[in-house]
């Protein structure tokens, strides 16, 4: 999923090309320019990021859901 979202931040097609804001412009632009200290902070910010949103909110949400979906209560 963190592919395709760092994706659709910049898409080429032909001579158009459509940028977004977000790590995933900033990584791209980085790796374009061969800037390696800023692709590293780019793909330093969105592991934390990932990391982070996994832990406060994903893991929370799936353990709400297993203990809501349990089938030994019935």
């Amino acid at each position: 999923m963190w592919n395709a979202a760092i994706a659709a931040e910049w898409v080429q097609w032909g001579p158009t090309t459509l940028t977004a804001t977000g790590v995933g412009a900033y990584i791209e632009k980085a790796s374009n320019a061969g800037d390696i200290p800023r692709l590293i902070l780019g793909t330093a910010v969105l592991c934390v990021y990932v990391i982070l949103l996994n832990r406060l909110f994903w893991r929370r949400l799936y353990d709400f859901a297993a203990e809501r979906m349990r089938l030994d209560d019935v």
